[in-house]
């Protein structure tokens, strides 16, 4: 029996996940982050139960065992796994080797953002600089539209 360091689990718990295909979305309500889990990340996250090694989901998957333990690594620096990540747990090759002997598909990709609080997601002008229909202020402040660029008044 592996101890529970040696099996990840995927942390379920104030997350709100949606399927998109092959790959998943994942919005934490804890840290309002939003993350983007490629279908090679979104498919080892789906079978950390707890319970699975690293070789059973490479061997459920069809993925590299190191690309597993890389995929393990960014889906724990998420913060999407419960408990710490054993050591052994990790990759341990550049990741310039792994790209050679895997190739660009098997890649882990999590893309995470900071999701805008309700206010600032709300305050909008109708032409902002950089056209992200966003404004924000940083220091307190209302965000107003000024020659069609948004500012803190």
């Amino acid at each position: 029996m592996q101890s529970s360091r040696s099996v990840p689990g995927a942390r379920r718990e104030n997350l709100v996940t949606t399927e998109v295909k092959e790959e998943v979305l994942v919005y934490d309500e804890e840290r309002h982050h939003i993350h983007h889990l490629n279908q090679t990340a979104a498919a080892v996250w789906r079978l950390c139960n707890g319970q699975r090694t690293v070789s059973d989901i490479a061997q459920v998957t069809g993925i590299e065992e190191d690309a597993v333990r890389i995929t393990l690594h960014k889906l724990d620096q998420a913060n999407l796994l419960n408990g710490a990540l054993a050591t052994d747990m990790r990759g341990n090759q550049s990741r310039r080797s792994f790209m050679k002997k895997v190739g660009i598909a098997a890649v882990p990709a999590i893309v995470s953002v900071t999701a805008p609080s309700a206010a600032v997601a709300s305050s909008h002008c109708d032409n902002p600089c950089g056209g992200f229909g966003l404004c924000a202020c940083v220091a307190p402040g209302t965000p107003a539209c000024i020659d069609g660029c948004c500012v803190c008044t």
